[in-house]
C-alpha cells in the first residue's frame, strides 16, 4: 500500500467491482496511482488505475469491448477520465524492483476495494 492514505471515491470502488465481474477469477486486485493517489489531481487529471490479473492484457481482447463500455459509462456519468492499465501480477512482481513505472505504483498505489 502506498504512503498516501486518502478515501477512494465510491464510484471507483464500484467501477473496480464491475471490472472484476467481467474478469471473474482472473481478477487479482486494483490500485489507484498517479496524481489522484497523491492527492495532487487537477480538474484535467485522468484517474490512473492498474488492474492486476492472472493473464496478460492481450489475452483479454474478447473482453475489451465490455471493459471499454464500462469505463466510458463511468467517465460519462462522473465527468472523469479513468485510465485503466491491465497488468499480469506475476510479471509485475518479477519486474517491480527494476522498472521505475512499477516502483511508482508500489510507492504511491492505493488498493481499491
Amino acid at each position: 500500500m502506498g504512503q498516501y492514505q486518502q478515501k477512494t471515491p465510491e464510484f471507483l470502488i464500484e467501477y473496480v467491482k464491475r471490472i472484476s465481474t467481467i474478469l471473474q477469477d482472473d481478477f487479482i486486485a486494483a490500485k489507484l496511482y498517479g496524481s489522484f493517489a497523491r492527492g495532487e489531481q487537477t480538474d484535467d487529471s485522468d484517474i490512473d488505475i492498474v488492474i492486476f490479473t492472472k493473464k496478460t492484457q492481450d489475452q483479454y481482447i474478447s473482453l475489451m469491448k465490455k471493459i471499454v463500455d464500462v469505463t466510458m459509462e463511468y467517465n460519462d456519468k462522473y465527468n472523469v477520465w479513468i485510465s485503466p492499465v491491465f497488468q499480469n501480477y506475476e510479471l509485475f512482481k518479477q519486474r517491480e524492483k527494476i522498472v521505475p513505472y512499477y516502483q511508482n505504483i508500489q510507492k504511491e498505489g492505493i488498493r481499491i476495494g
